[in-house]
């Protein structure tokens, strides 16, 4: 597999944020096969599910 071809499915990716009345919530998009398989011939944990909490009040 070429490091293109990994850039590729690995910038599909990406950090979402979910707001609502309580607080907001930033993360990642849940890993394709692909992606975790990468991950795991690499040695590389995967990025944490959530990256921040916030609550409001």
């Amino acid at each position: 597999m070429t490091w293109d071809r990994i850039r590729r499915i690995m910038e599909r990716m990406y950090v979402v944020e979910v707001e609502t009345r309580e607080g907001r919530i930033l993360q990642r998009t849940e890993l394709s096969p692909e992606q975790s398989k990468i991950l795991k011939r690499l040695d590389i944990l995967p990025p944490p599910k959530v990256y921040q909490i916030e609550t409001k009040g």
